[in-house]
């Protein structure tokens, strides 16, 4: 046994220098100076002393989510092999965001394999994120708005019942009609007159000179 401390028992020890941290480490020096140079030596186990794979966070059986990494095989008196099947490796969904439990509005969740302890674990323990998280996810406290469309697609345009040939048909009703006949939309007092000339005699190909009149 090692007892670590201070003369003056007022005097409080540094918080963590104890248990198997500072004693722990004091043992193995004085032991491995003791021991240094002796061989090793099995000895043969004791009637009524038994072997059986457990749990290494509950002690029991391995249950089926005991993953193989918290499966040990101990030594048992025997009759003391526990019958129970562990309950403390349970499934639960977390966010990978926040690394809570997943909320109702949590876009993505994993499952996971934590471990239920019926009492708080110190952050410091070697295996605290490995526990159940005590809280729920505070990060996704709403519904997110998804778009419809994958980013750089446009909405497709809506095709009528009809196929359109119902506002074709009323486009072409509001059109005027065409023009016939320009000259006769135009009033009398505008319209082109022709100018009809005279036919003049040809010679040789070329028109002949009219005569003057007197």
């Amino acid at each position: 046994m090692v007892w670590i401390g201070y003369d003056d028992q007022n005097k409080p020890l540094p918080y963590g220098s104890y248990g198997g941290t500072y004693p722990a480490r004091i043992w193995r020096q004085i032991m491995s100076q003791a021991l240094a140079g002796v061989p090793v030596k099995n000895f043969p186990r004791p009637a009524g002393i038994v072997t059986a794979t457990v749990d290494s966070k509950s002690g029991l059986l391995p249950g089926p989510n005991t993953p193989p990494e918290h499966q040990v095989t101990d030594y048992f008196a025997e009759g003391t092999v526990p019958t129970e099947v562990d309950n403390t490796h349970v499934l639960v969904d977390i966010c990978p965001v926040s690394g809570l439990l997943a909320g109702e509005y949590c876009p993505e969740r994993v499952t996971q394999v934590r471990v239920q302890l019926p009492y708080n674990v110190p952050e410091f323990v070697e295996d605290y994120n490995e526990r159940v998280p005590p809280k729920t996810c505070d990060l996704h406290t709403a519904p997110t708005v998804t778009p419809l469309l994958p980013p750089g697609e446009e909405e497709p345009p809506v095709e009528p019942p009809d196929g359109g040939k119902e506002q074709e048909e009323k486009e072409q009703g509001e059109k005027e009609p065409e023009e016939k006949d320009t000259l006769e939309r135009r009033p009398p007092d505008r319209q082109q007159r022709r100018r009809i000339l005279p036919q003049l005699p040809v010679e040789n190909g070329l028109p002949a000179p009219v005569p003057e009149s007197t």
